[in-house]
C-alpha cells in the first residue's frame, strides 16, 4: 500500500464486475461463475464454490462469523470460509438477479423483487417487503435501519426497519439510481444519474442537501459508485454514463 508496487497477479477467468472482499488474510471474489478464496499476500487459490446449478455468481461477497455468503440468480449462499464448502443455500422467488448480501446482526439483507431479511445461520426468511417495488440495491443497513435504492415506479430511497421489516419512510429521487447508499453520522448519501451526490437525514428521511461536480460531470449510479465518508470528506467517482473517469473529494460541513 506504500508505493503500489504490484505484489502479485492472478488471471481469472469469466468476468470480476464488482469489488472483492477482504477478510483477514483472505480476498474472496466473485467471477461471474464461482466463488474463489485467495491468499491475500501470495495469490495462491484456496478454494473455489461453483453452485451445482452453474448460477451465475456476480456480486461482491459478504463475510461474518466464518461464513462467506454470495448471491446468484435468485438464490442466496453460505459457504464455510475456510473450506468454501456450502453450509446453505435458500431460493427465492424467481427473479433474473439480487443484490449483494449486507450483514448486521445475524441477518443476511439482499434486494430484488423485494427487499429480504433472511437468518444468517439456517437461511430462513425472517421477513420480506414488497413495498419498495423492484430493482431493490445492495441494502446498506444502520442504527437499525435498513436503507435502499428502488423503483416503484419512480426511483427513491427507502428505509425499513431492520428487525422487522417495517417501512418507515421515502424519499423520491430525481433519477435514476442503482448504487448502494452510504450512512455516515446520521446522514445518507446517495447517488441519482442526474449528477448530484444527494443527502437525506437517515431518522425521517428530509432533504439536507446535494453536492455537484464542479465541472459539471454526472456521478453515475448505475455501476455502483457508492459514495464513501472517512475524516469528514465524501468521496465520489464521477464521469459519464459506463465510464467514471475522475474521483471528487467535498469535505462535509
Amino acid at each position: 500500500p506504500a508505493t503500489g508496487e504490484q505484489v502479485w497477479y492472478d488471471d481469472e477467468s469469466g468476468s470480476i464486475t464488482s469489488a472483492l472482499a477482504v477478510n483477514e488474510d483472505t480476498v474472496y471474489i466473485t467471477n461471474g461463475g464461482d466463488a474463489i478464496a485467495v491468499d491475500q499476500f501470495t495469490g495462491t487459490r484456496l478454494w473455489t464454490f461453483t453452485p451445482a446449478d452453474f448460477r451465475p455468481l456476480t456480486e461482491t461477497p459478504a463475510i461474518a462469523n466464518g461464513v462467506v455468503y454470495v448471491t446468484g440468480g435468485s438464490a442466496v449462499f453460505a459457504l464455510d470460509q475456510s473450506t468454501g464448502h456450502r453450509i446453505w443455500r435458500h431460493n427465492l422467488e424467481a427473479q433474473s438477479k439480487i443484490s449483494a448480501p449486507s450483514i448486521a446482526n445475524g441477518i443476511v439483507y439482499v434486494g430484488g423483487v423485494a427487499l429480504y431479511a433472511l437468518n444468517a445461520v439456517d437461511g430462513h426468511v425472517v421477513w420480506r417487503n414488497r413495498r419498495a417495488g423492484v430493482n431493490v440495491s445492495t441494502p446498506a443497513i444502520a442504527e437499525g435501519r435498513v436503507f435502499v435504492n428502488a423503483e416503484d415506479p419512480q426511483f427513491g430511497l427507502w428505509a425499513f426497519d431492520a428487525q422487522n421489516g417495517a417501512f418507515l419512510w421515502r424519499s423520491e429521487m430525481p433519477g435514476e439510481s442503482e448504487a448502494t447508499v452510504t450512512v455516515a453520522n446520521g446522514v445518507v448519501y446517495d447517488i441519482a444519474d442526474d449528477g448530484e451526490l444527494m443527502m437525506f437525514e437517515g431518522a425521517l428521511g428530509t432533504f439536507l442537501g446535494s453536492l455537484a461536480d464542479p465541472d459539471g460531470k454526472p456521478f453515475s449510479s448505475v455501476f455502483g459508485s457508492q459514495p464513501i465518508v472517512a475524516n469528514g470528506t465524501v468521496y465520489v467517482a464521477t464521469g459519464e454514463f459506463q465510464s467514471p473517469n475522475r474521483v471528487d473529494a467535498f469535505h462535509l460541513p
